[in-house]
């Protein structure tokens, strides 16, 4: 598989994983309350993790080489 693949797989992989994590966050929520304000914090707060793990998973590939 490519690295492109790879990439590609990994980040529709984390799209789905902020899906999930945040919509079960705020399941509780009744319209109107802030939910999507929350669920946005959310939101933000993951891509920020996934963002900051990229730089690992680039290093741990260049450690195995």
């Amino acid at each position: 598989m490519e690295k492109l693949d790879l990439l590609n797989n990994a980040d529709r992989a984390w799209q789905e994983y902020k899906k999930n994590v945040c919509e079960l966050g705020f399941t509780e929520f009744e319209v109107g309350s802030g939910a999507s304000s929350a669920e946005g914090e959310c939101e933000y707060r993951v891509d920020r993790e996934y963002v900051e793990q990229m730089p690992d998973a680039i290093l741990l590939k260049i450690l195995a080489k």
